[in-house]
C-alpha cells in the first residue's frame, strides 16, 4: 500500500508541472512582467510545499515498511526456531526408537540362537507368506514328493501339468551372520571365507532338497514292442534302456561323454550305436563314430572341413552355417583329412611339469571304479606350474579311497596320479545338469 501511495504522488507532481507549463505557454503577450513574476513565485511556493509533503509521505512510508519488515523477520525467526526445535525432538525420538529396536533385535538374536527355534520361526514365516500370496488351490502342505522316502516337504507349489515345486524354509543364518561380522570387523579375508562357506551351505542344502524331494525325469522308453529305425539319446537314457536297444535299428548317442563302462558294454552288444560330435553353433552333429572300446576317431560328415589352430583346437568349416571357420575349444589330434581323435577341452588342460594332461581322459578311466562325483583339475604350484588335483564331492573320509583308486587305475603314468585330493560338500552344476568346473573351483579356492 505504501509503495502505491508514493507512485501516486509522483504522478501528481508530473501532472502539476504539465499544467503549469501549459498555462505559461497560453498567457497573452500583453501580460505584464510583474504579474508573471508573481505567478512564478507562487508556483515555486507550491512546488516547495508539494516537495515537503512528498518527502514527509515517503519518509513515513519507509518507516512503516521498516517496522513491518522487522516484525516479519522476528516472526519468521520465531517460527523457524520452533520448527527446528520440533525436528530435533522428532530426531531424538527416532534415535530412541532405533536404539530400542536394536536392543529388541539383540534379544531376538539370543532367542533364535538355537537352530531349532530359528527353524520354527522360518516355517511360521513361510506359512504366512505362501498363504498370503497364493490361493489354497495352488499349493499343498506336508507333501510326500517321492515314493521311496518318508520325507515330507513343508510346502509344494502346484504348476501346470500336475508339477509340484518343493519349497523349503531352511536358511544357514549363522553362516550369513559370519559375513556381516566380517564387514563389521573390516576383515576382507573373513568376509571372503564366510561367503565361500555360505555358498557351500546353499549348494549342500540344494543337493539335500534334490535327493529328498525331486523326482528325476523318466528315462525309460516305451516302445510297445515295436521296432524303430532311428532314435537320438543321451548316455543316461541309453544306460536306462540298454535292454531295449535291439528294437532300434540306429541309435545316435550325444549330448555328453559316454562313460567308459557303458562304452564297453555297448561295444560288445550293440554295434548299431553311433556316437556323435556337435555343438550349438553347428545346429546338429558334424562328425560321428561307431561306439567302440577303446574309442576310434570321429569321421566328419560330408562337406564338413576340419583343421586345427595353433593350440590344436578343432576348426570346422560348415558351409551351410558360416562362411568362416568355427573355432571350437576342443583339443584334437588329426588322424586324416576328415577324421580326428578328441583329446579334451582346452579350458581344462593341465600343464604339470611340462606335460599336458587332459582330465577328461583320466575321469573316463577312473569313473569305472570311483562311484561318487569327482573331477580332475590343476592348481598353481611353484615347482610344477600346475599340480594335478582330484576334487571329490563328499566328506573327508573319501580322500584316502579316492587317492588309492586313482593311484591304482592311473598309476601306469606317474604324471596321472593326483598330487592332492580335496573334498567339498557340493559341486556347482549348470542348468542343464552338467558339472561347472570353474564355478566349483571358485567355491573352493575363491
Amino acid at each position: 500500500m505504501d509503495i502505491i501511495l508514493v507512485i501516486l504522488l509522483i504522478i501528481l507532481v508530473g501532472i502539476a508541472s504539465s499544467i503549469l507549463y501549459l498555462n505559461l505557454r497560453s498567457k497573452p503577450n500583453d501580460v505584464s512582467e510583474n504579474k508573471e513574476n508573481e505567478e512564478i513565485a507562487n508556483l515555486k511556493t507550491e512546488i516547495t510545499s508539494l516537495k515537503d509533503t512528498l518527502n514527509t509521505t515517503i519518509n513515513t512510508s519507509l518507516g512503516s515498511m521498516s517496522t513491518s519488515f522487522n516484525n516479519l523477520s522476528t516472526g519468521v525467526t520465531k517460527d523457524m526456531t520452533e520448527a527446528l526445535t520440533k525436528v530435533d525432538e522428532k530426531v531424538g525420538n527416532f534415535n530412541n526408537q532405533v536404539e530400542l529396536l536394536n536392543k529388541s533385535q539383540e534379544g531376538i538374536t539370543k532367542i533364535l540362537a538355537g537352530v531349532k527355534k530359528y527353524g520354527t520361526l522360518a516355517e511360521f514365516s513361510l506359512d504366512a507368506l505362501i498363504k498370503d500370496l497364493l490361493p489354497a488351490s495352488q499349493f499343498m502342505t506336508n507333501v510326500k514328493m517321492k515314493e521311496d522316502t518318508s520325507e515330507n516337504v513343508e510346502f509344494a507349489i502346484k504348476l501346470q501339468g500336475d508339477v509340484l515345486v518343493p519349497v523349503d524354509s531352511h536358511f544357514p543364518v549363522e553362516k550369513f551372520k559370519a559375513i556381516t561380522d566380517g564387514y563389521d570387523a573390516d576383515d576382507k579375508r573373513a568376509v571372503a571365507d564366510a561367503r565361500a562357506k555360505l555358498a557351500t551351505a546353499f549348494k549342500a542344502k540344494a543337493k539335500s532338497v534334490n535327493e529328498k524331494y525331486i523326482v528325476p525325469p523318466k528315462t525309460r522308453l516305451h516302445l510297445h514292442g515295436k521296432t524303430y529305425d532311428f532314435a537320438a539319446l543321451i548316455p543316461l537314457q541309453v544306460s536306462k534302456n540298454i535292454d531295449l536297444l535291439h528294437q532300434i535299428k540306429t541309435v545316435l548317442i550325444g549330448g555328453a561323454p559316454i562313460p567308459e563302462d557303458l562304452r564297453k558294454d555297448l561295444a560288445k552288444k550293440h554295434a548299431h550305436c553311433v556316437e556323435t560330435y556337435g555343438m550349438t553353433e553347428t545346429l546338429t552333429h558334424v562328425a560321428t563314430r561307431p561306439v567302440r572300446f577303446p574309442p576310434i576317431p570321429f569321421q566328419a560328415m560330408p562337406d564338413i572341413g576340419i583343421a586345427v589352430d595353433a593350440d590344436s583346437c578343432l576348426m570346422l568349416t560348415v558351409p551351410y552355417i558360416s562362411p568362416t571357420p568355427i573355432i571350437t575349444q576342443d583339443v584334437v589330434a588329426l588322424t586324416g583329412t576328415s577324421s580326428f581323435q578328441l583329446l579334451g577341452r582346452r579350458d581344462f588342460v593341465i600343464n604339470s611339469g611340462g606335460k599336458k594332461i587332459f582330465p577328461e581322459q583320466l575321469e573316463e578311466k577312473l569313473s569305472l571304479h570311483l562311484n561318487i562325483p569327482f573331477f580332475f583339475t590343476g592348481i598353481p604350484d611353484a615347482q610344477l606350474g600346475e599340480k594335478l588335483t582330484l576334487i571329490i564331492e563328499g566328506t573327508t573320509q573319501e580322500k584316502a579311497r579316492g587317492l588309492h583308486l586313482a593311484t591304482k587305475v592311473l598309476g601306469a603314468n606317474k604324471h596321472h596320479v593326483p598330487k592332492e585330493v580335496i573334498c567339498t560338500a557340493a559341486f556347482v552344476y549348470t542348468p542343464s545338469g552338467k558339472l561347472d568346473r570353474k564355478a566349483t573351483k571358485a567355491t573352493i579356492f575363491g
